[in-house]
């Protein structure tokens, strides 16, 4: 974003607000309306101190305009501050670059609302809030050089931002009809944190605790949280709306990325934290349930969807306690996904379920690959460990179950039947189809009843 750095600039923006707070009802001393009031730099042109007042010091501008409401604005120290409320609205505007400093600039706008813009302690700080129909924004962009932090409210709403603590620090946040944004890019350089809220949203959004963090968050008649803090360059996205939710984290180390999407009662958790070069991505929709965690490690990728829920459709993927693991699992129509990745590195565990089915596939120790899929009320689970291979697949009611330590298994069953890779010699029955094989050679096979083995 530009800055201003001329003051002949800054002077020529505070003329043009004051021809705007002309157009709305000041029309000098002489003829001012009922509750109208124009300060400028100490001085009360129209109206009373009860009604706007200025204070400007050190090479510093103020203006403060009102029209029945009240408008303050200070500034000190080479910097401008600029207030207007109509409608019964509050505005309070504060800009001290702080000695040593100059170029603050804070500005607020309040309509039937409250907004306060607090800029300073640094160079060429910006604040600016905006607040409308019965609400509330509050903004800080303080403590460090070149922090910004912009702030709008609209109907019912509230906004808190805050940017600062360090420099280059970016904060912007956005509510409209009845919802609530909290936004700060703070205590390090260059973070960056935007949050917009609408119809009845409510959200979160932190980026900082070190430098180039970028939080996003993003609700719409939902719950939104997305933190990227306590490292460098983590990333954390967040959105949901129709009552879903989304809380990410990107946290705990460098270089970590998380994404969480929910609708339509849709529930999703993602984190990439506790290491470095960590990926979460976790999606939830129509009431469907989702959890990504990828860390305890470097390098690791989580992947979880649910959708379609009506008692649970669950996707759950674990990535972590060790380096470059990947889980990913999907579960829909009621059906319940796990994939866990962990205990170890290079390990590799996907898992799908769907109509009511549920599938497990989990990992343990280094370099295995765990496979599950289950549908139609069927049951998989997929265990490898020290170097295995495991894959199961249940469908129509089936139950398949394979193991595998530094070894290979496969277990597959449809139509009521059941497949068993965990006994002495792998186990088939049902009336449906079974098969079970091991990499030692072990075998079964059920068709329609009729059971080999060896």
């Amino acid at each position: 974003m530009g800055r201003i750095r001329r003051r002949g600039t800054a002077f020529s923006a505070l003329a043009v607000t004051i021809g705007v707070t002309g157009a709305i009802g000041w029309t000098g001393a002489g003829s001012a309306a009922a509750q109208s009031c124009l300060s400028v730099n100490g001085t009360n042109i129209a109206g009373t101190p009860a009604e706007c007042d200025s204070s400007a010091a050190n090479g510093s501008a103020a203006i403060a305009a009102s029209l029945a409401a009240t408008a303050n604005a200070d500034a000190n120290h080479q910097s401008l501050a600029a207030s207007a409320a109509v409608n019964g609205g509050d505005a309070t505007s504060s800009a001290n670059a702080g000695t040593g400093h100059s170029g603050a600039i804070a500005a607020a706008a309040a309509d039937n609302g409250t907004a306060s813009a607090d800029a300073g302690g640094g160079d060429n700080d910006i604040a600016g809030s905006a607040a409308a129909d019965h609400s509330s924004s509050v903004v800080f962009a303080t403590n460090g050089n070149n922090n910004i932090g912009a702030g709008v409210a609209r109907l019912n709403s509230t906004v808190d931002v805050g940017a600062g603590n360090g420099n280059n620090d970016t904060a912007v946040g956005i509510a409209d009809n009845g919802s609530h944004a909290n936004v700060t890019a703070s205590f390090g350089d260059d973070n960056t944190s935007v949050g917009v809220a609408g119809d009845h949203g409510f959200l979160d959004s932190h980026a900082g605790q070190g430098t180039g963090n970028i939080a996003a968050a993003i609700a719409d008649n939902a719950t939104v949280i997305a933190d990227a803090v306590q490292g460098n360059r983590n990333t954390a996205v967040s959105a949901a709306n129709s009552l879903g939710s989304s809380t990410v984290t990107a946290a705990e180390g460098d270089d970590n990325a998380a994404v969480g999407i929910a609708a339509s009662k849709g529930s999703a958790t993602a984190a990439a934290n506790v290491g470095n070069g960590n990926n979460a991505l976790a999606s939830a929709m129509t009431g469907g349930l989702s959890h990504a965690s990828a860390g305890a490690g470097d390098n690791n990728t989580a992947l979880a969807a649910g959708a379609f829920g009506t008692t649970t459709a669950l996707g759950e993927a674990f990535a972590g306690g060790g380096n470059n693991d990947v889980a990913a699992a999907v579960g829909t129509t009621d059906g319940i996904a796990r994939a866990h990745a962990n205990n170890g590195s290079n390990n590799l565990a996907g898992a799908a379920a769907t109509t009511n089915g549920e599938a497990n596939a989990n990992t343990h120790g280094d370099n295995n690959i765990a496979g599950a899929a289950a549908a139609d009320a069927g049951h998989a689970d997929a265990d490898a460990s020290n170097g295995g291979v495991a894959v199961s697949g249940a469908f129509g009611n089936s139950t398949a179950t394979s193991s595998a330590d530094n070894s290979g298994a496969f277990a597959g069953a449809a139509f009521s039947s059941t497949a068993d890779t965990t006994t002495a010699i792998p186990t088939c029955s049902g009336p449906g189809l079974a098969a079970g094989l091991r990499s030692d050679g072990h075998f079964c096979l059920d068709v329609a009843g009729n059971i080999i083995s060896g």
